[in-house]
């Protein structure tokens, strides 16, 4: 069974996943007793693709710090931000549509290297654009 298979097994199974440095801890919130004759096989798998486990639940917070994290910073300025950068800052507008498009080929491609890396680009323009753009408006 794949990392995300097996998380998503026992997540049905009412087990819940954090780290804690290299630990993977599981935490049961099911209802009734969790029935050990289900679960002690796919804890036993758990132990063997521990490391395939640790590397999954990583990717999966970094996506939903990042998901949220975009969510917020578009919310707050995308449309005056965006239409100020594009008429008085051409050049930094495109550049950021640029990495833009790469974020989101290395995410539709699953390359989370190279998609963590542009994140770190995409981020660095996003942040200059907008003390651009609350410097026009002080």
């Amino acid at each position: 069974m794949t990392a995300k298979g097996l998380v998503c097994k026992l997540s049905e199974c009412g087990y819940r996943f954090s780290l804690s440095g290299d630990n993977i801890v599981l935490k049961y919130i099911g209802r009734d007793d969790p029935k050990s004759d289900e679960i002690l096989p796919l804890v036993s798998e758990l132990k063997q693709h521990k490391s395939e486990i640790i590397q999954y639940l990583k990717d999966e917070h970094f996506l939903n710090t990042f998901r949220d994290t975009v969510n917020e910073m578009a919310g707050k300025y995308k449309d005056k931000l965006f239409d100020y950068a594009r008429s008085r800052i051409p050049e930094k507008y495109e550049q950021f549509n640029q990495v833009e498009n790469r974020v989101n080929k290395y995410w539709d491609n699953g390359n989370f290297e190279n998609f963590q890396k542009e994140l770190g680009n995409w981020e660095g323009i996003y942040f200059e654009l907008l003390k651009l753009f609350e410097a026009k408006n002080d």
